[in-house]
Order: C-alpha cells, then sequence, then structure tokens
C-alpha cells in the first residue's frame, strides 16, 4: 500500500476544498472554476464486515474491486459479529490467520469488526496507510438510528476515528420490506457490488487527489435495495429505529430476543416525497448518508453537497 499524502490540516482549507467540489451550474464570472484533480491510480482498499470472512457479500465485493484492478486486502472476523458496533478489544490477545489457500491477501482476526481494522491500520498497514476501508456489504439492511449498534458501521467509524475514509455498505433481504415474502428472492450482493466499484470510481473522480480522497472524517453509509433497484439518492437518517427489537419471556430466568420488521414493511405504503433512508430503499433507491463518527450535535458545512455531487456522478 502506498503511503498516504498528508491531509489538509485548517477547517478553512476543508471549508474551501467542499466548496469547490459542491459548485454547480454556470459561473456568473468569466473565471474558470477550479475542479478536483482527482485520483486516476487504482486504490489501495482495506475491505472488512461484521458477518465474517467467508459471508457471500465481502467475497462479492472482494472479487468486484479486485476486477475493477483495485488493490484490495480483506482483514475481517473470522466469525459473525453482527451488531457489534465499534466495540474492541484493549487487552488480551487476537488470533490472526490466513484462512484461505493461496490467498495471501486475505486475514481472519478472532475479534469485532473494529478488531479487524484497528488491527489492520495499525498493525498491518501502520507504515503503508490504505486510501480507503469498505465495510461490508452485510446481509441485511443498516439504516438510520441501527447504525449506532451496527458492526458493519462500527468498522467504518473506527476507520474515520483514524483518518482514513471509509464506506459502509449493506444489502437489504426481501423479507425486510415484504411481511408476505415467501422465497424465490434473496439478497442481491452481486448488484451491491457494482454499486460499490461505481461509488469508489466517484469518489476517485471527485477527490482533492488521492491523498484526501473524502474531506477528513467523512465517510458514507450506503444501503441496497431488495426492490428492482430503481437508482441512487441521498439520504438522511431518521430519528426512529426501523428495527425493533423485542423480547420474549421463555421462562422465569430467560428472555427470547427478536426483532420486529414493522416500521420497514409499513414504509412501502409511504406517499409523498421522502428524504429517509428507509423510506427510499422501500421505494427501491440505493441510499447514501454521510457519516462522521461524530455523536454531537455540529455538522460541518458542505458535507451534503458533496455526498450529492458523488452520487450523480456515479456511471
Amino acid at each position: 500500500m502506498k503511503t498516504r499524502h498528508t491531509l489538509l490540516a485548517s477547517a478553512a482549507a476543508l471549508a474551501l476544498t467542499v466548496a469547490a467540489l459542491a459548485s454547480a451550474g454556470p459561473a456568473a464570472s468569466t473565471a474558470v472554476p477550479s475542479s478536483p484533480a482527482g485520483c486516476k491510480r487504482p486504490l489501495d482498499i482495506v475491505l472488512t464486515n461484521d458477518d465474517g470472512y467467508a459471508a457471500p457479500g465481502i467475497n462479492a465485493v472482494y472479487a468486484a474491486l479486485n476486477a475493477a484492478g483495485h488493490h484490495v486486502a480483506m482483514v475481517a472476523p473470522a466469525t459473525n459479529q453482527t451488531g457489534k458496533g465499534g466495540g474492541m478489544a484493549y487487552g488480551g490477545t487476537l488470533d490472526v490467520t490466513h484462512p484461505v489457500a493461496g490467498d495471501p491477501d486475505i486475514w481472519a482476526v478472532g475479534g469485532t469488526p473494529a478488531d479487524a481494522v484497528a488491527f489492520a491500520l495499525t498493525a498491518l498497514f501502520a507504515d503503508d496507510e490504505p486510501d480507503l476501508v469498505i465495510s461490508g456489504t452485510n446481509a441485511g439492511t443498516n439504516l438510520s438510528l441501527v447504525t449506532n449498534h451496527s458492526g458493519t458501521v462500527g468498522a467504518a467509524t473506527t476507520a474515520l476515528d483514524r483518518g482514513i475514509p471509509a464506506i459502509a455498505v449493506s444489502t437489504a433481504h426481501p423479507a425486510e420490506f415484504d411481511a408476505h415474502w415467501t422465497g424465490g428472492s434473496s439478497y442481491d450482493f452481486a448488484g451491491t457490488a457494482r454499486l460499490v466499484t461505481q461509488l469508489v470510481a466517484s469518489v476517485a473522480r471527485n477527490a482533492t487527489d488521492c491523498g484526501q480522497l473524502l474531506p477528513r472524517n467523512v465517510g458514507f453509509n450506503v444501503n441496497y435495495p431488495s426492490q428492482p433497484f430503481r437508482g441512487v439518492r441521498e439520504a438522511t437518517f431518521a430519528d426512529i429505529d426501523p428495527l425493533h427489537t423485542t423480547y420474549r419471556r421463555v421462562d422465569d430466568d430467560t428472555w427470547s430476543v427478536g426483532y420486529d420488521l414493522g416500521v420497514m414493511q409499513d414504509a412501502t405504503a409511504t406517499t409523498g416525497k421522502v428524504t429517509t433512508d428507509y423510506e427510499l430503499l422501500a421505494r427501491g433507491y440505493a441510499t447514501v448518508t454521510p457519516l462522521d463518527g461524530d455523536l454531537s450535535i455540529a455538522r460541518p458545512s458542505g458535507r451534503d453537497n458533496l455526498t450529492r455531487k458523488i452520487i450523480a456522478d456515479l456511471d
């Protein structure tokens, strides 16, 4: 992996960069607007997930990114780590192996998704940082407030915490939005993988340069629909949890844990203009929502304009 260029240090420089990326339409003056230089070489990418290295979703993305010419290192949990959020080890040991014979670019980490990313960035590539971290694609959506608990998103925010751009990707299952689903279709991992390669290409074209694919601490949460694909939309997070956990008493000391898909299934009947991720996904749109991993109120100006520009530039 190639050494990253120094990121722009000041907030003022960041604001100017984002403003340049976000500008659209003809200028009133005769001045020629500046445009990003972009990154025209193959990218060095760390790929992870929370379903484990053997999951079909991550392997579909791994194959697609390699076919697109990128240099991909898969560093993923050894086992399913769904719902682990950003939890990571602060002591003990991690078992790390090459689990796939003949492929030295795949590592299995005996820990959480955040452990896998932290290990990749701190131990494997400490002196040769990747350009980008991609987490997914996950089997099942990660939408709105669910992202606070998602291992897929937790892996991406772990990269953002360390100054590496990151994209979390998830693929909807038909049952999430169809209460009457009886089989015959499943996750569209191939379609998701195609969108990931297009999104990576758009990010690279709109980058300041290869050393700054996105403004510092900015990433994306992407969800791909189970409905027939209608395109890509920028989406907001709803202030609700679209995947409620449920608890049913089994005996005096035991409870069964499940989840309720009613909010997402009801969204298929929503009419009028919608902007939230789960409502757009219910209509067949892939959604892109900017992330920064910062749970405070303040949000950097210009970030949403950059998201729109990248979506508009998809192949």
